[in-house]
């Protein structure tokens, strides 16, 4: 199923941690894309398996350890981001239903 906004941004932004593989389709769309103006990305996320498994990540930037830009108008700049997450996956029921969640959350 092909959806687009009027604004040409994608509707939905997955964690990279959830998406298996992806395409980009530029031009000699196959009609399973529709009518599109420009390029066409298609996302796989990933899915439960019969193990459980899943992966913790984080990323910190502040400025108590990160280098000044020298063409900064201040001395100090109040920058912080922080950028963490996890996802899960794992059956329900065996060689029948599985779960896959990934949570990501951003704070500057």
């Amino acid at each position: 199923m092909s959806v687009a906004t009027g604004s040409g941004r994608a509707p939905y932004q997955f964690s990279q941690e959830a998406v298996q593989e992806f395409q980009v389709v530029t031009n000699s769309f196959a009609p399973e894309f529709g009518r599109s103006a420009g390029g066409v990305v298609n996302v796989v996320t990933k899915s439960g398996t019969n193990d459980l498994h899943g992966n913790l990540f984080g990323f910190l930037r502040h400025r108590s350890f990160q280098a000044r830009n020298a063409f900064a108008p201040v001395e100090d700049p109040p920058f912080t981001r922080t950028q963490y997450g996890f996802t899960l996956g794992g059956p329900f029921r065996k060689d029948r239903t599985f779960f896959f969640f990934a949570f990501e959350q951003r704070r500057r």
